[in-house]
C-alpha cells in the first residue's frame, strides 16, 4: 500500500494540474472570510486513503466537490473524522497528496468533508543578501 510520501514528491505539481483542469470547467468563487486561497467548483472522482502510521489502510472512493491552493472538498459516502490524515489521489496508481481533514458534515446521502493540502511549500527568503566584498 502507499505510504504518505506526498509531503516530500510531487503533491504541489498534482495540485497545481487539479487547480488548472477545475479553472478549465468549474467557476471560482473569491469568498475570503476564512480561507487564504479561492476555491473552484471540481468534479472529479478521487481515492482518498486513510491513513494510520503513515500507511493506507482505508480506501474511500469519493467526488470531489471544489479544489484550492490549500485544500479540497469531497463528498464521501462515509464519514472521515476531523484531524485524520489522509492521501488524495485521481487513482490507484498515482502517488497521493498529503492532507488532513478539516471537517465532516452530514448531509444528504453522505458527508462533505474538507481537506487541508499537508504540502511542504518553500517561501521566498526574506533574508538580506550577504554584504559583498
Amino acid at each position: 500500500m502507499s505510504t504518505c510520501s506526498a509531503r516530500h514528491g510531487k503533491g504541489g505539481v498534482q495540485v497545481a494540474q487539479w487547480l488548472a483542469e477545475a479553472l478549465a470547467t468549474g467557476t471560482t468563487d473569491h469568498y475570503t472570510g476564512k480561507r487564504r486561497h479561492p476555491r473552484t467548483t471540481w468534479n472529479a472522482e478521487l481515492q482518498v486513503r486513510v491513513l494510520s502510521d503513515g500507511r493506507a489502510h482505508d480506501v474511500r472512493y469519493v467526488t470531489a466537490r471544489d479544489v484550492s491552493r490549500g485544500g479540497l472538498g469531497f463528498f464521501c459516502r462515509t464519514s472521515i473524522a476531523p484531524f485524520t490524515s489522509i492521501e488524495v489521489a485521481r487513482n490507484d496508481r498515482q502517488a497521493g497528496v498529503a492532507a488532513v481533514v478539516m471537517h465532516c458534515t452530514q448531509s444528504l446521502g453522505g458527508y462533505c468533508i474538507g481537506a487541508e493540502f499537508q504540502i511542504e511549500r518553500i517561501e521566498p527568503s526574506t533574508a538580506a543578501p550577504p554584504d559583498a566584498d
